[in-house]
């Protein structure tokens, strides 16, 4: 008698993926599988536990990833964001910084961000990507082979697909912006910043693609500095000189106290969404949105609503200063929102 096959599907960010793997895990199980979910914090015993014929994770830098693979079949499905260029889709495999092109015994080897040479990917079973873009960004990296890359699309969106009514337009008394940023260098959710320890342990030859090829950590903090002064000078402004209500939703990375403050002085006029809230319902409370880089202004757009971009409000010169426009998709889908 053949056992059903077992599933375990590691949510890595629950504020983003949870609502996506619950309805990833009810279809296996609509299919005849077996569906577990499990996080950082149980995923070993749940490996123990289950004893899974597949493992599906959204990134393959994870530490214990390679591991894993040893004992099931090891799937990813990326979940990154609207900002789908080469170096974010690489980041999924080598994580937010790695070693490029190290010389070591007179040759050039590639360094993940645990400083360990990568030789191949050979370890995944296969990579489900968004489009056919993402496939070219993976095939010319020269880390995998064709058969292991599949096209399949988003899931994300497609609960915008069957939408059961349109986005209601409120009247100017209850008209809401929206905000929805990450700026994890300046806000963490572990708590407070350990600057001085984290640039002691992080190695100068490492690569962070947002920023410019010659950049290093102080543009990728400069970037998110700036992007937080100016929605808090945007928030101010918009207090001050109309009577439209804000709703902030906060990062996954970010630390949700950090934010408290702007209910406490403007109690009525200024609401952040619970950290368990989901982005639809966010998206189907407000009426404009603010945003940085992010997949939530497309579907932000899906829903026929405006969107803002905030590195636009900033000075270009000074912006690519400090990033890179190829890298963070300046000539792609940002050029669908409003840059005033």
């Amino acid at each position: 008698m053949n056992r059903r096959i077992k599933i375990v599907i590691f949510v890595d960010n629950a504020k983003r993926d949870l609502f996506p793997s619950m309805l990833l895990k009810k279809r296996f199980e609509e299919k005849g599988f077996r569906a577990y979910l499990c996080n950082k914090r149980n995923f070993n015993v749940k490996l123990r536990k289950v004893k899974p014929d597949v493992f599906i994770i959204s990134r393959a830098d994870l530490p214990f990833a390679r591991d894993v693979a040893k004992c099931c079949r090891l799937y990813v499905v990326p979940s990154e964001g609207g900002r789908l260029t080469p170096e974010t889709m690489m980041s999924v495999f080598l994580g937010r910084t790695y070693n490029p092109g190290i010389l070591s015994t007179g040759k050039k080897i590639q360094l993940d961000q645990h400083y360990q040479e990568i030789k191949s990917f050979d370890f995944i079973r296969r990579v489900y990507l968004w489009g056919s873009s993402t496939l070219e960004f993976l095939i010319q990296s020269g880390f995998f082979r064709p058969e292991q890359l599949l096209v399949v699309g988003n899931g994300r969106l497609d609960i915008y697909r069957h939408m059961s009514a349109e986005h209601k337009k409120r009247d100017q008394d209850d008209f809401t912006i929206g905000f929805a940023f990450s700026v994890k260098s300046t806000s963490v959710i572990t708590g407070k910043p350990e600057y001085a320890k984290s640039l002691y342990f992080l190695d100068d030859r490492s690569k962070l693609p947002m920023v410019r090829p010659e950049g290093h950590w102080e543009d990728y903090a400069w970037r998110d500095f700036a992007i937080l002064r100016r929605m808090m000078r945007i928030i101010k402004k918009i207090i001050m000189t109309t009577n439209y209500k804000i709703c902030l939703r906060v990062g996954p990375l970010e630390n949700f106290d950090d934010y408290k403050f702007l209910e406490k002085i403007q109690p009525g006029r200024i609401r952040i969404q619970k950290q368990e809230g989901q982005l639809f319902d966010f998206l189907r409370d407000i009426d404009v949105l603010v945003t940085c880089w992010s997949t939530t202004g497309l579907e932000a757009l899906l829903m026929d609503m405006p969107v803002i971009a905030i590195p636009f409000l900033i000075d270009y010169g000074r912006l690519i200063y400090h990033v890179d426009p190829k890298a963070n998709a300046f000539d792609t889908f940002l050029r669908c929102y409003h840059t005033p």
